[in-house]
This record gives C-alpha cells, sequence and structure tokens, in this order.
C-alpha cells in the first residue's frame, strides 16, 4: 500500500500543473483569426502601441469613438458549451477612470451565442450604478449580484493582469494583479460558449486594450480520485497475479 500511495502522489504532482486543457489562447500576433466583429461599427482592431507580450507587437483595442450601444466588440464562439470548471484571464489597460470596457464570459443553450442566455459574466470598468468608479468591477449576471463591486482601486494606463475562475458550487472568484478583489456566488453553473472582447457600450470616448486571453479547462477534482482508484486496483491484480 506504501507504494500505491507513493505512485498516487507522484501521479498527482506529474498532472496538476499541465492539468489544465487551454481552450483559446490568444495574443494577437498572427491576426484576428476565428474572432468576429460585434456590431455595425466601430470595431475593435489591432493596435501596436500597447503590449504586454515579451517579443510581440499587438494587442486589440476598442475603439474610442463607440457613441451607439451594441458595437466595438468582438467574439469568440465554440459550438458546444465548455465544462463547468474554467479559469479565464488576459491583460487590461484602460484610458479612463470614467469609461466603460470590460472582458465577457457568456454561456447560450445553444452554443456560441444561440439559443437563451444562461449566464453573462464580466470583469473590468463599468459607469452606471451600482458601480463604484473607484474600484474595478464585475458582474454575474444570473443567478446572482448582477453588477458588484470589487476591492481593487481603477489605475488607468498601466496594464493589468485580470482573472476569473469559476468552481462547481457556483463561487466566482475575481483577480485583479494577483489580488482576489471579489467573491460571488450564483446559482446558475453553466461552460463557455463565448468570450466576447469589449462592453460594446459606450464607453465615455475612451478605450481599452485586451492582451493575452487564455481560456482554460480545469480537470474536476473526481478526475484524479478516479485515475488513483484505477491505479490501487491495477496494483492489486498484480499482487494477485504474483
Amino acid at each position: 500500500m506504501r507504494m500505491v500511495l507513493a505512485l498516487l502522489v507522484v501521479l498527482a504532482v506529474a498532472i496538476a500543473p499541465a492539468g489544465a486543457q487551454v481552450l483559446l489562447f490568444e495574443d494577437w500576433e498572427t491576426g484576428t483569426d476565428g474572432w468576429t466583429d460585434y456590431g455595425s461599427g466601430p470595431f475593435a482592431t489591432l493596435d501596436n502601441t500597447q503590449n504586454t507580450t515579451p517579443g510581440g507587437q499587438w494587442s486589440l483595442k476598442t475603439a474610442d469613438n463607440a457613441t451607439t450601444n451594441y458595437t466595438n466588440a468582438k467574439d469568440y464562439v465554440w459550438a458546444t458549451e465548455s465544462p463547468k470548471l474554467w479559469v479565464v484571464s488576459w491583460n487590461f489597460m484602460h484610458k479612463s477612470t470614467t469609461t466603460r470596457e470590460y472582458l465577457q464570459i457568456h454561456s447560450y443553450s445553444g452554443g456560441g451565442g444561440s439559443g437563451s442566455l444562461q449566464q453573462l459574466i464580466s470583469l473590468g470598468v463599468y459607469n452606471a450604478s451600482p458601480a463604484d468608479t473607484t474600484k474595478y468591477n464585475f458582474r454575474v449576471a444570473v443567478g446572482s449580484v448582477n453588477w458588484g463591486n470589487t476591492t481593487i482601486a481603477r489605475v488607468p494606463n498601466v496594464w493589468h493582469s485580470m482573472k476569473v475562475e469559476q468552481f462547481l458550487d457556483g463561487t466566482i472568484n475575481f483577480w485583479i494583479d494577483g489580488q482576489l478583489g471579489a467573491t460571488a456566488t450564483t446559482t446558475a453553473v453553466y461552460g463557455i460558449t463565448r468570450i466576447r472582447v469589449g462592453s460594446g457600450l459606450t464607453n465615455n470616448n475612451a478605450g481599452a486594450w485586451y492582451d493575452d486571453i487564455k481560456v482554460e479547462i480545469v480537470p474536476e477534482p473526481g478526475s484524479l480520485v478516479a485515475l488513483g482508484t484505477g491505479l490501487i486496483a491495477l496494483v492489486g491484480a498484480r499482487r494477485r497475479r504474483a
């Protein structure tokens, strides 16, 4: 049994760092293939005035002249819903503390953006009630608090690392620059069918930059337990044969 436990420990260490499955990584260095424009314009475009990728040149910037809603963003879609245990991270820079710019995580019943909206989660800067415009803001639209405020102060014209992680019990954590800014809970726990870069709304004539977007699926805790159970059974069978 000691040998089995040792093997399980080794297995856990070996699997954990590489356990997450990357569904999407976008640093914009090879263009915008796979992405579609949202709305009728202005549109978010590649920009090389700000960048966070070592050796790279490009980020995605939303237009400053978005004077109407439902435009000025880009979408990436999946035909089928992802598993529910996920992490989405990206880098973000906003020009103004009063703009309305954020990344959105969508789940639709028909995949992509079709069917009924099951969940919409966002993190960035919002500029309408109940947002505190001195803090970064988050949204969990279904089965939760809708818009809320993190504890992290807004700092414009500086790159920030943003991360949202969802757990199977409905806990959603919002991280800014490595600090846990807020935790929310929801009764609507779903996988991802679409990522939208940009609010798609008027932004007070101040766009934002987005870079290094990563969508990862994390193995459920039961997968390692099942694998370990299989390993124990295998070792037991070998002992019996011996």
